[in-house]
């Protein structure tokens, strides 16, 4: 079965044209939704000068887009050429191949429209990217991997795969509400409904491979990923706190100011509350197959928030 048979008349790679910064900055448009960035309410952040707050939303869209970069090449693609060349614990189509490859393409695409618009942004309003520096790359990889832990040492290909479907089932909860958002800039509004539209197709594929893959496990691998998925989602989908500090010192909160934001802000009561609203799509596939079913799991989700 293929998945994504109208991938060439579908796809953002294939059907759609680059997306260009018009003059929407010069009309008073945002360029990332102030609500996606609750540390903007804190009162010291809220005193902040109007340009410096801007530039807080400029720099909010530059770590957006520079986490799709990371995500897609680093998470994403690393998982779906895994299906694409068969390196899995268990056998796939060759129309599941294809389809891998075509999602493998669709995610090097969005790293680049990605890339391609914090050039242009760069250009438009002079503000340099702080960014996704390495660090930040390296402390959210710390998190996954150290959540992942359980089944990394017996299972890492297993681990892998169950974390890009967190995220590959999670993204178009991430993404829907910006496109139809009037006060957005057309272009960050466009690419973001590229990127959604994509991910659409992409959710289908990895619920597809999730069901496949969890038929095939025994009933101990089955408890060890269901164990481990609770503190998976949360590192992968949670606040991504490494980040928002750079943000929030680029614009001169001082680092004491800065814990202080991020203390007040993204306690894990947010974290679990922003995991389980973005997540609710993959929280539902795995409650279909029946991960929930062990008590022990059950109990995990319950703890983590997650139900």
């Amino acid at each position: 079965m293929y998945i994504l048979s109208n991938w060439d008349t579908t796809s953002g790679v294939r059907s759609l044209p680059r997306r260009l910064l018009g003059n929407d900055l010069s009309e008073g448009k945002k360029l990332f939704p102030p609500r996606l960035v609750p540390h903007l309410d804190h009162p010291l952040v809220a005193d902040l000068d109007s340009a410096q707050r801007d530039r807080l939303l400029v720099r909010s869209l530059y770590q957006y887009l520079e986490f799709t970069i990371h995500i897609e090449t680093s998470l994403v693609n690393s998982a779906t050429i895994r299906i694409a060349k068969e390196s899995l614990p268990m056998t796939v189509s060759d129309a599941t191949r294809l389809d891998a490859l075509k999602i493998y393409t669709d995610e090097a695409y969005h790293a680049l429209f990605s890339m391609d618009l914090i050039h242009q942004i760069e250009g438009a309003t002079k503000s340099p990217r702080v960014g996704y520096a390495a660090s930040d790359a390296r402390a959210y990889d710390r998190g996954r991997q150290y959540a992942a832990e359980p089944l990394l040492l017996d299972y890492p290909i297993l681990a892998e795969l169950v974390q890009a479907v967190i995220m590959e089932t999670a993204i178009t909860s991430i993404l829907s509400d910006i496109p139809n958002d009037d006060s957005i800039a057309t272009v960050v509004r466009a690419v973001i409904a590229d990127h959604a539209r994509d991910e659409k197709v992409h959710h289908a594929f990895f619920s597809h491979i999730f069901r496949e893959l969890w038929a095939t496990l025994s009933q101990h691998q089955r408890a060890l990923v269901g164990r481990a998925v609770p503190q998976m989602m949360l590192a992968i989908l949670g606040p991504r706190r490494t980040e928002l500090s750079s943000c929030l010192r680029s614009v001169g909160i001082t680092p004491d100011q800065t814990r202080e934001v991020i203390a007040d802000i993204y306690t894990d009561q947010h974290a679990k509350a922003q995991v389980r609203r973005i997540g609710r799509a993959a929280i539902a596939l795995f409650v279909r197959v029946g991960m929930l079913n062990d008590r022990g799991v059950a109990e995990g989700f319950h703890e983590a928030g997650l139900t």
